[in-house]
């Protein structure tokens, strides 16, 4: 179950793609992994340009060891719940060739609260948009900004 403040988090991710009305993964997904071995360390994501702080990304490593279910939270996030093999269907229809599924880890959170890290991951059958990014977030007095994005790939 996520707390109040990490679907807060997801909600500023979704503004940010835009995601409302598209598809979202039923549970949540695994963090990526560099070279597909190990997942994708501290140094490997901090630089000046990804300015995140080692408990940051111990929160977020911690909260990601197994996956949760995403199903309740869907209508809060204005999105469409779907598993992979559901969402495969769907897309058959011509009507949703272009519909995308997102998926996300659970966000880590600062100790102070007011950073966020989350990862998200976009396919969509028809073509572009496919990607992976992972997003340093910001709490303001509107929510959550995506400050800094980490790219994972783009096809």
């Amino acid at each position: 179950m996520l707390l109040d403040m990490e679907m807060e988090v997801l909600m500023g991710a979704i503004q940010h793609v835009k995601g409302e009305g598209d598809f979202l993964a039923t549970k949540s997904s695994s963090i990526a992994k560099r070279d597909s071995k190990e997942i994708i360390s501290w140094s490997d994501l901090h630089s000046s340009s990804f300015p995140i702080s080692k408990d940051l990304y111990e929160d977020w490593i911690s909260k990601n060891k197994e996956p949760i279910s995403l199903t309740d939270i869907s209508e809060k996030l204005k999105m469409k719940s779907a598993s992979e093999t559901e969402f495969e269907s769907l897309t058959n229809l011509s009507e949703n060739k272009w519909s995308i599924l997102y998926s996300f880890t659970r966000p880590g959170i600062s100790d102070n609260g007011d950073f966020a890290i989350v990862q998200l991951t976009a396919f969509c059958p028809s073509g572009p948009p496919n990607y992976g990014s992972i997003f340093l977030l910001e709490k303001s007095g509107t929510g959550w900004i995506v400050k800094y994005n980490y790219g994972l790939y783009n096809q």
